[in-house]
């Protein structure tokens, strides 16, 4: 995605836009794309970078549309392609997406292979979507798509020959499309595909992952949170590692949270795949505030949260950084906290 004031820089497990024109900024769009990611969008977080604001976003364990399609079946594609037409369709009724921000090259549309559902990073920065940039952005994926039918075998036959037709056929509008490549696969009609899609999706997304597979993940949660070596691109250090100054105790016994603050931006909140410090009480904003180190020194910052952030008896405002130091009581809504350092040794001073 080339745009002019932003630089991109791609980790083995991120990608990074650091937006040199801190103007183009666009808070409603980033909040849609953290909190939006069973819609399709890459989970992002907001970094201070240097002076600059840098949107990062994990694509940890995620394939890219181009790596697997040389694997991937023909009725496969097409199921993706459907998934990708049903993206474009959602996001056209968001009135916080700049459709110039979606990127969808297939080197950049990353696939769950399981679900055969595409993920997609969606930039938050300031555009003017017109119905030009809509009719455009279809013609990309049009052509992109037919594009990779043609220069990969594997795709090709009856089913790739039927995609090519129904994508080159420019009177046809994107759901009208749709709807012919469903019945290319057999669909009796569009409800039929989409019951069977939802279907589908609560079969996943209900308890049914065995404890192995819980395990499994729980593993590869603690091994990146403990991994202090650093990604380099170029001369630009992404991740610094960080030694821990603090921890945030709970202070009723009967309650106990110790959350380590071991990141220079340490979001707290309700929803585990979107913090990282995880409060168990629905009280508590699903991302209630963060924890932001700079200069050797912690500021606690109120996200917006729905039940309000005190800090020694006193609400503070929102998106404001209020200096924090070992001893201070911290309310989240309801939960009471203390803070207390931590020496290099790892013991606790709550002095």
């Amino acid at each position: 995605m080339e745009i002019y004031g932003v630089e991109e820089k791609r980790g083995t497990n991120y990608m990074a836009y650091t937006l040199i024109d801190q103007g183009l900024f666009y808070e409603p769009g980033y909040k849609v794309a953290r909190t939006q990611y069973k819609k399709g969008f890459i989970t992002c977080n907001y970094l201070n970078f240097n002076g600059y604001v840098r949107i990062v976003f994990n694509i940890e364990e995620k394939k890219t549309l181009s790596s697997v399609i040389k694997s991937i079946s023909p009725n496969a594609f097409a199921t993706i392609i459907l998934n990708i037409i049903d993206f474009i369709l959602d996001i056209k009724g968001y009135g916080f997406i700049n459709i110039e921000s979606v990127d969808f090259q297939p080197e950049n549309i990353y696939v769950d292979m399981f679900k055969l559902k595409p993920y997609f990073i969606y930039l938050p920065i300031k555009m003017q979507s017109t119905v030009d940039s809509y009719q455009a952005m279809e013609n990309y994926f049009r052509e992109s798509m037919i594009y990779l039918i043609k220069v990969n075998d594997n795709l090709q036959g009856k089913i790739g020959d039927g995609l090519i037709r129904e994508l080159s056929n420019q009177f046809n509008s994107i759901e009208q499309i749709r709807e012919n490549i469903s019945n290319l696969l057999g669909l009796d009609s569009i409800e039929e595909d989409n019951a069977y899609k939802v279907e589908e999706q609560d079969k996943t997304e209900k308890e049914h992952i065995t404890m192995s597979e819980k395990l499994r993940k729980m593993k590869i949660e603690r091994k990146r949170r403990n991994k202090s070596s650093q990604e380099i691109v170029g001369t630009t250090v992404l991740v610094e590692y960080f030694n821990p100054q603090i921890r945030i105790l709970s202070v009723n016994p009967k309650y106990k949270v110790e959350l380590l603050v071991d990141k220079k931006e340490y979001v707290i909140g309700h929803k585990k795949e979107l913090v990282d410090g995880y409060i168990d009480n629905s009280s508590v904003s699903r991302t209630h505030c963060k924890i932001v180190n700079k200069w050797n020194k912690n500021y606690l910052v109120d996200l917006n949260s729905a039940n309000g952030t005190w800090i020694n008896g006193k609400k503070i405002k929102s998106n404001i950084e209020i200096e924090i130091r070992p001893g201070d009581k911290i309310k989240l809504s309801n939960c009471e906290f203390v803070v207390t350092a931590i020496h290099k040794t790892g013991g606790n001073d709550n002095g």
